[in-house]
């Protein structure tokens, strides 16, 4: 369970980063139909902050002084899953990779 919060809070951490990187660079976001006008980056700002907390505890053992046994190996394997991902795009993926919109100018 832990690998699966941490994974899914890191992918909510980079889109919500993502955002409000844009907004704070004052880079134009897509249109569309949901809009927090001018409390945006305050509340991205708020999110980011519990995000990143949130992020942290999974990898805490369930109890102090724990044996190998009782160890919470999340940390290890997030930092190889993360460590392997980065090998790959350096070597083969930033070369390979097409964004949504170039894919998208592709087919049609």
């Amino acid at each position: 369970m832990s690998v699966n919060q941490v994974g899914s809070i890191g992918s909510y951490i980079v889109a919500i980063a993502c955002i409000l990187r844009k907004r704070l660079c004052r880079e134009p976001v897509l249109p569309s139909q949901f809009n927090l006008g001018r409390a945006a980056i305050p509340i991205n700002i708020l999110a980011l902050s519990f995000l990143t907390l949130a992020f942290v505890f999974p990898f805490f053992p369930p109890a102090p002084h724990p044996n190998a046994a009782s160890m919470n190996w999340v940390i290890l394997i997030t930092g190889f899953v993360m460590g392997m991902a980065m090998i790959y795009y350096w070597f083969r993926g930033q070369y390979t990779y097409l964004g949504p919109v170039e894919y998208v100018k592709k087919l049609s």
